[in-house]
Formats: C-alpha cells, structure tokens, sequence
C-alpha cells in the first residue's frame, strides 16, 4: 500500500497538481518528487498550504482520497481533513462540527466531488443556516 505514503500539492511554477511524495528541503522550500520519479533529481516546488496527505482509501470511481478533498454520501457532504494524526471526514450540522472515520464512508458510496483550493464554493452550497 504504498498509496499512504503519497502526498498531492499544486506546484507553484504552473498552479497544477502534482502527486507524489513530500520533502521539505534544508531551506524550509515544500518539494514534491514525482511518483514515477521519486529517486530522480527532479522536484517539483510546490505551495506548502496545499499539501494534502493520500489516505490510501478510493471514493466510488476508484479515485485515491486526499486531505483537502470534498466529497459527497447522497446529498452529504464532507471535508477530508488531517486531525489528531489521522484522516478524518469533518461535517457541519447545526453550527455542530462532527469527525467520522473515513474508512467506513468508502463502502457506503463517497465520491469526490472537488477540494477545498479549487472548489470551496461546494462547501459553502451544502452549509445550512442554524434554525
């Protein structure tokens, strides 16, 4: 399972994703080095805010599942967010932020429908005013 060791963050050269695996490098600059790369002298520079670790679980459409990442049960939708040195999937109920483990979400149909960098809106779409 060496999916749990991956990370995915936008480089900061062209704003695009790239997956693979996480160094920071002795002057504090966040580093990706490509999957298919990851012995070769090539990095990829990446925004440290963007960094998101692969939980090593797959949504519906067999797509890996990242921290960062917005998805959906039905018409439920969590955040994949890192808490306590773990994964988690976060919801918002009743101005009441709930934790559930992710690992029984997959089985039960989650599919990624964006994250939070490039589509915080579905977050925002999906939040209910208090009653």
């Amino acid at each position: 399972m060496k999916e749990i060791y991956l990370c995915r963050g936008k480089r900061l050269d062209n704003d695009e994703w790239i997956t693979g695996y996480y160094r920071i490098n002795g002057v504090g600059d966040s580093m990706i080095y490509s999957e298919e790369q990851n012995i070769s002298d090539e990095v990829f520079y990446v925004n440290p805010d963007t960094i998101g670790r692969c939980t090593g679980l797959h949504d519906k459409h067999n797509q890996l599942i990242y921290a960062g990442d917005i998805c959906k049960i039905k018409r439920t939708i969590y955040e994949i967010v890192e808490k306590d040195g773990g994964i988690w999937a976060k919801i918002k109920k009743n101005n009441t932020t709930y934790y559930k483990l992710i690992c029984y979400l997959c089985d039960k149909g989650l599919e990624i429908v964006g994250n939070i960098y490039d589509n915080l809106d579905i977050l925002k779409t999906y939040e209910k005013p208090d009653l």
